[in-house]
């Protein structure tokens, strides 16, 4: 079977995009054919990422994008319309290369990516949601967004869990199939060491929560004992945690930075501690476990679902501090018990912790025919589809002008530009004219929907018609489909010299709904018509008269 991923960042900081490289690989070993669309993240590429699709033998598509999430996902500093340029366009891509390849099967990897399903929607053909995501904390905005995601899924793939749980109260539970994320973990023996250290492992950042160890390992009054943090960071969140180490005198406390293999930095006398606020399974805990490390971990959702899988790991109620000091106290203390236990942990996890058996149940249904749930576009997905953008669209797309131009002869004559602004979502132009007798407006390059257009006469104070534009008129609403929207206007009988011209454009979902009810419109005239042609009334006339030409 030819088999497309949607993945959301295209690198191997992400416990999604790890859990399903592993899926993609499995794939690949049982014959299927598989293909990977990924955000151009250039100039900052994972070259770790492009080496596993390249020796997987996985076919990678690498877009270039603005906005690969959904639009809610995160407020940007660009017009909305360049993020609809470019969504459409990369809509339109995931399409062609269903259509090129002659893909069976879509799946989006994570919530947060939209383009494969939509794309699948419109090539009608099979596709699967994997949700990693609660739907509150950062990723709370695709709540509103569960009606669209049930529409475009055939199967939803829920993480195990607490998660599996919750969504249950947003999907129908026959559409939801609970899997566990899989991370494959070399046994090797860890690095021998004689001093034990607090390590924690996984990017530094708010949801983490590395602060709260700081603090609590300030708490230990143990100055000796090293604390080291493996991970990227962000900026601001490792400002606060130096000026904690600062202000506390701290000199035991060490950022390695993102590593690719962290696992070999890591001794056999180490203990892992994790105190994010928000995980969904934590695979980082479940290759603690499998590496035979002592782990003091939150107790999150996630952190709650893989302890209760692999029955192992050392819970501390989130956001207190004081018992999270004590159970690193008790863990230091009494190692070699928590060391010996761990190891116990770890022969259990590895024989029920496999790829073949934990991802079974993606394989039974991806070989599994099922008829496609979704065969209709409904008004929902409109503002994703009907436009086409090329690269060079985005790129002047938040540069949009009116134009403004005129001609000395009538309206399909040579026009020379008077004057040009900045578009709006609304504004008015005041301009001066010698003795020209017709004007062209451009209305930015792409199609927008309109509410006001006016032409004004200072001299009259009137309102000038339109004579000729490229746009629809619905119901007082002017609408271009198309790109390079304008209006043309007949002064020749218009007297003075001075004009004010306004305009106020549609938002976003009002342009959409004229998108949608030409398409239906379009789609029920098409059906009309093929009724007409395909009839008995309309076929034997139409066989009767060929064949008196035939005998002429």
């Amino acid at each position: 079977m030819k088999i497309l991923f949607v993945s959301p960042v295209g690198a191997m900081f992400s416990g999604a995009e790890v859990s399903i490289l592993n899926l993609m690989k499995l794939l690949v070993q049982e014959g299927h054919e598989v293909y990977n669309v990924i955000p151009d993240n250039a100039p900052h590429i994972d070259k770790d990422y492009l080496r596993h699709m390249d020796t997987t033998g996985i076919k990678l598509f690498q877009l270039k994008t603005n906005q690969w999430w959904w639009p809610e996902s995160k407020t940007l500093d660009i017009s909305d319309l360049e993020i609809q340029a470019s969504q459409q366009k990369n809509i339109e891509e995931v399409r062609e290369i269903i259509r090129n390849e002659k893909i069976e099967l879509v799946i989006s990897n994570t919530v947060n990516v939209f383009q494969g399903a939509f794309a699948a929607a419109c090539e009608k053909v099979r596709h699967f949601y994997i949700i990693h995501e609660f739907p509150f904390g950062e990723f709370g905005y695709y709540k509103d967004l569960i009606p669209l995601i049930d529409d475009l899924s055939d199967k939803i793939f829920v993480v195990e869990g607490e998660l599996y749980h919750t969504l249950t109260n947003y999907f129908a539970t026959d559409k939801l199939i609970p899997f566990i994320p899989y991370t494959e973990v070399q046994e090797r023996p860890l690095k021998n060491s004689t001093i034990s250290r607090f390590v924690s492992i996984g990017g530094i950042n708010e949801r983490k929560n590395q602060l709260e160890l700081l603090e609590a390992y300030n708490h230990l009054n143990r100055k000796g004992i090293e604390l080291v943090f493996i991970g990227g960071w962000d900026e601001q969140y490792k400002k606060l945690m130096d000026d904690y180490i600062q202000t506390h005198h701290l000199d035991r406390v060490t950022f390695v930075g993102f590593h690719s293999d962290p696992w070999s930095l890591v001794t056999d006398k180490d203990i892992l501690v994790l105190p994010a606020k928000l995980e969904t399974f934590s695979l980082v805990f479940v290759e603690s476990v499998l590496n035979g490390v002592p782990a003091i971990i939150s107790d999150n959702l996630g952190h709650l679902s893989s302890s209760k899988f692999l029955e192992s790991g050392n819970l501390y109620p989130l956001g207190d501090g004081d018992l999270l000091s004590q159970q690193m106290t008790t863990v230091f203390e009494n190692f070699d018990t928590y060391k010996e236990k761990q190891l116990l942990d770890q022969e259990l996890a590895r024989k029920k912790y496999n790829l073949e058996t934990i991802y079974a149940v993606f394989k039974d249904s991806i070989e599994v025919e099922t008829s496609i749930v979704n065969q209709k576009l409904s008004s929902k997905y409109a503002r994703f589809l009907g436009m086409k953008f090329k690269n060079r669209d985005i790129e002047v797309i938040g540069k949009s002008q009116v134009v403004i131009s005129a001609s000395n002869d009538g309206l399909h004559s040579a026009y020379h530009e008077i004057t040009k602004e900045r578009m709006e979502n609304k504004g008015s132009i005041i301009f001066r004219l010698e003795k020209e007798k017709s004007l062209k407006i451009l209305l930015s390059e792409f199609p927008e929907s309109y509410n006001k257009l006016s032409l004004i006469s200072f001299e009259s104070q009137r309102e000038i018609p339109i004579s000729i534009s490229n746009g629809i008129d619905l119901d007082g609403v002017l609408v271009f489909f198309n790109n390079h929207p304008h209006i043309l206007f007949d002064l020749s009988k218009v007297s003075g010299n001075q004009f004010q011209f306004f305009y106020e454009k549609e938002d976003e979902d009002e342009y959409s709904g004229h998108l949608f009810n030409l398409y239906e419109n379009h789609k029920k005239i098409s059906h009309e018509y093929n009724s007409v042609i395909h009839s008995r009334r309309w076929t034997i006339p139409t066989k009767i008269l060929k064949f008196l030409r035939i005998r002429k």
